[in-house]
Order: C-alpha cells, then structure tokens, then sequence
C-alpha cells in the first residue's frame, strides 16, 4: 500500500512539475508575477486535484446519479447551470479571483497588525504538549474547521442574500 501511494505521490508531483514549467512559470514570467512562482507552484498542484475531481464526478459519480438518482431532474438548465458552478469551483477560478482581489487586503490588515505587536493565532499551540503530536493537531483543526463549515453552511441557507448565492450548489 505505501509503495503504490509513493508511486501516485511521485507521479502527481512530476505532473505537477511540469505543468508549472512548461505553463505556469513561463506566464508568470511574462506577465510580471515572478514574485508569485511559491503560489503558482501551490496552484497548480491545486487545479490538478480540481482536474482529478472532475474526473471522479464525470466517471463515477455522474453515471451512479444517471442509474440512481436521488433526486428526478426537472429542469436540465439547473444541472448545466450546476456543472458549470461545480468546474469554476473545484478548477479554482475562484481561488485565483480571491487572491488578487482579498488576499492583498488580508496581507496589508496582517502585516499592519504584526508590525503592532499582534501575534498570528495558532490553534495547535492553544494546548501544548498535546498538539504538539501531529495526530493530535490534525484532529483539533479538523473539529474546528468542521465545525465553522457547519455553521457557515447554516448561513447560507438562513440569509436570502448568501441563499442566492449558495442555491447554485442546491
């Protein structure tokens, strides 16, 4: 089992690699965003996990939809419109939208912070000794992420405003 999943990580990381060499890094290049080669690199790895998605949707879980569905299409124009949301999503346009538009902001708000003695909150140093073991640190963040999911969800179908946003997925 870890000899095949080394084999998959190796593959994935030489896809990745190239990709970002032949693709990625010469249009960063080209566009004056070397300063970004760490992020492209992150992204690409990130599109190519999206591309996986999608692939796993196409192949598995549409004809399981198609054979069993859970629910009757009514409306064909809401699932087009669905599997277009679904590949700007898991392909990370918006990911890229929010790193040029809220990302600086965050980094401009963190910087001034830093600068005035706020220090970063790191919810794995909240207990130490214990999340200081990686299983541990992962279980907490895994709860907590789990849990704000949770409620964001809970908003999005409480709020009309966020509603009309999130019914996309619905």
């Amino acid at each position: 089992m870890t000899a095949t999943l080394e084999v998959l990580t190796n593959a994935f990381g030489a896809v990745q690699q190239a990709l970002f060499e032949a693709v990625v890094q010469p249009t960063l290049f080209s566009l004056g965003f070397a300063n970004f080669l760490d992020d492209g690199f992150d992204a690409t790895g990130w599109l190519l996990v999206g591309l996986l998605q999608l692939a796993v949707l196409a192949t598995v879980i549409g004809p399981l939809q198609r054979w069993r569905p859970v629910e009757a299409v009514t409306d064909r124009a809401t699932v087009r419109v669905d599997m277009l949301y679904t590949a700007i999503h898991r392909l990370g346009l918006f990911r890229v939208v929010l790193f040029f538009t809220v990302a600086p902001w965050f980094d401009a708000l963190f910087g001034t912070l830093r600068v005035a003695g706020w220090e970063t909150f790191h919810l794995d140093a909240v207990w130490p000794g214990v999340t200081d073991q990686p299983v541990a640190s992962l279980l907490i963040y895994l709860l907590a992420i789990d849990f704000c999911n949770y409620w964001m969800h809970r908003g999005q179908h409480r709020f009309e405003w966020w509603w009309s946003l999130h019914s996309l997925h619905h």
